[in-house]
């Protein structure tokens, strides 16, 4: 997707990637195995690009904090900055999706990123990008040009992680 920055874009590839090898090799895979697949890929990233990573299920990264991930850099007084804040739901349920979706909009971040599954048809991709982008413009404490990356899981059709960028 042209509009994505380089982050977004090699997130985006990568869970992708591993989608391919999960799916591909007819593995049946968990929820709490995908939850836990994507915290890793999307901490890891961080690590290499060198910031702080919060998220549970890896010993290379802090305690899950807030968000099932963060990327943040810190200095004496404790946060400086947070990167990237993520939030997962690989349920097919739409108030979950919701529910998750919407503690990213108080979130002060460069990059906000919600992960979660297609609702099982058609309608579905539709459903949740109209709850996404009702959350974001009812919003009122959100800046302009506030963006949010909702990647959705074609796990039925195409395997693919389906990028929709929201901005405010």
């Amino acid at each position: 997707m042209k509009d994505l920055t380089e982050i977004e874009n090699v997130i985006v590839d990568r869970l992708n990637h591993w989608s391919s090898i999960a799916l591909g090799a007819n593995h049946k895979v968990l929820g709490i195995e995908c939850t836990s697949n994507i915290k890793n890929i999307i901490g890891e990233y961080g690590l290499e690009l060198g910031y702080e990573v919060s998220a549970s299920g890896n010993i290379k990264f802090d305690s899950e904090w807030l968000y099932d991930v963060i990327w943040s850099n810190s200095n004496e007084f404790g946060f400086s900055r947070l990167e990237l804040i993520l939030e997962s739901e690989l349920s097919r349920n739409l108030e979950q999706i919701k529910y998750d979706f919407d503690k990213l909009l108080v979130g002060n971040a460069n990059h906000r990123i919600m992960i979660c599954m297609t609702l099982g048809n058609g309608k579905g991709v539709k459903l949740i990008l109209k709850q996404c982008s009702d959350s974001v413009s009812n919003y009122e404490l959100l800046a302009k040009d506030s963006r949010f990356l909702v990647l959705i899981w074609d796990d039925y059709d195409s395997g693919k992680f389906l990028p929709h960028l929201i901005i405010k």
